[in-house]
């Protein structure tokens, strides 16, 4: 196993540092400014910290309304996740409708396109699950509060 980058360590840890001495959290251009790094260094920072520094640390690192932030807050991670996990279902379905659908039968027989729909159906029936979980009694579809 090899040593991550000594860089992607310390931009991690001086990203991480930096707004979690901001509660209401930072925009992307404040944390840019604060810290001197690009927005190339900045992506490698958040894969850090979503890599090991988060779990350190015993929180969440999520981007909210704009603003990054370092929360334990169930819902506020539930609302970034849903968010995000948007994008991921909008794929999944744009490669079931587009590239193994007008397959058709060529499609269905051969036996790793046929594994892979059946991994994609069940990734759009998860999302479906969800939405009635999220949907269900008791759960609270009421946005965090966080600063603007």
């Amino acid at each position: 196993m090899s040593a991550r980058p000594l860089a992607r360590a310390l931009s991690g840890r001086l990203v991480w540092d930096q707004v979690a001495a901001h509660p209401e959290g930072l925009r992307i251009d404040q944390i840019l400014q604060a810290t001197e790094l690009t927005e190339g260094q900045f992506t490698t920072a958040k894969a850090e910290i979503w890599d090991r520094i988060a779990g350190e640390e015993g929180k969440a690192f999520v981007c909210y309304r704009g603003h990054y932030m370092i929360t334990d807050d169930p819902e506020l991670c539930l609302d970034c996740l849903l968010i995000r996990l948007r994008g991921i279902r909008s794929n999944v379905q744009h490669l079931l409708d587009g590239v193994l659908d007008p397959l058709g039968d060529r499609g269905r027989q051969h036996p790793v396109l046929r594994m892979l729909r059946g991994n994609l159906d069940a990734i759009a029936g998860a999302f479906a699950m969800a939405d009635q979980a999220q949907d269900g009694p008791g759960n609270s579809t009421a946005a965090p509060k966080v600063p603007r």
